[in-house]
């Protein structure tokens, strides 16, 4: 999907979050990398010095997946606590049921400091190999947030990304969005193109995907895959030698007798006799209503 981003305007959105709460925050994009950071972060800070071993910037890394691969998954905004036992949450930017990209706020502690509590802490990062006087340190430093405070700052966050989209911070080309798609479709026909299956692959809600074909096929998501399916068929009928079955097979389309009900219909005769004819017809495809494939 192609989006463009105002990365200038961006970074100021999250500044402005900075300086209001004191908390960390930045702006990833559909694919998980991070566009703009704004972190309340020193050299010696907690998150900076588990970071500084190579096994710690691992654990990171894999936690800020995990948070944003559940938030794509439930498109709605969540908290988990990272490896090494810090509150982060993930609130989606989404338009028309397309994701455009998350808000990650967090580094913070949910609970009251306390000896006793970094002492549950730091069996979690022990071991990494750190000093265990300065990790303590630095872990008392950092900014306690309660559940409810945490709650409230994801309310403010999703009011932010709309926000962001109002202000086309980030904006969405939809004809690239459906160029993609339709290349998918094309070298994907014999895997699962079902409607979930296409709205999973490219983060699009159902009504996003239906509205997107509408617009630029001017059909169905069901009778374009089918077509694509039928124009690839009369190709390997004319080009290859291949059993009518294997065909179908190849297109996607498991059942030969629909294989042939549907060819029919979108062609006017059957493969079989489409194969004999010889037809040097062109094989873009027409959309048939009721071709559900």
């Amino acid at each position: 999907m192609l989006l463009r981003y105002n990365l200038e305007k961006l970074k100021k959105v999250i500044d402005d979050f900075h300086r209001l709460t004191g908390i960390s925050i930045s702006i990833a994009d559909t694919e998980f990398h991070h566009l703009v950071r704004c972190r309340a972060e020193s050299p010696d800070s907690f998150c900076k010095m588990i970071q500084s071993t190579p096994e710690g910037l691992s654990r990171c890394g894999a936690s800020d997946c995990a948070l944003l691969s559940e938030c794509r998954e439930r498109r709605a905004p969540c908290t988990h606590l990272c490896h090494a036992g810090l509150a982060d949450t993930c609130v989606p930017i989404i338009d028309d049921g397309v994701i455009l990209g998350y808000v990650i706020f967090g580094q913070v502690c949910d609970s009251p400091l306390s000896i006793t509590h970094f002492s549950e802490i730091y069996p979690r990062v022990r071991d990494l190999g750190l000093d265990r006087d300065q990790l303590e340190a630095a872990y008392s430093r950092i900014l306690f947030v309660d559940q409810e405070s945490i709650e409230s700052a994801s309310e403010l966050v999703n009011i932010l990304t709309k926000y962001i989209w109002l202000e086309h911070m980030i904006r969405r080309d939809d004809n690239d969005v459906f160029e993609t798609i339709a290349e998918y479709i094309v070298s994907h026909l014999g895997q699962d193109l079902e409607i979930g299956a296409l709205c999973k692959q490219f983060n699009l809600s159902k009504n996003a995907l239906y509205k997107l074909f509408h617009k630029n096929a001017g059909c169905t998501v069901n009778e374009y895959v089918t077509a694509r399916r039928i124009a690839a068929a009369k190709r390997l009928l004319k080009e290859t030698t291949l059993a009518v079955y294997l065909i179908c097979e190849a297109v996607g389309i498991e059942n030969y007798q629909y294989f042939c009900r549907v060819f029919k219909r979108v062609t006017g005769i059957s493969p079989l006799q489409y194969r004999k004819k010889g037809d040097v017809e062109s094989v873009t495809p027409s959309f048939q209503k009721g071709d559900n494939a």
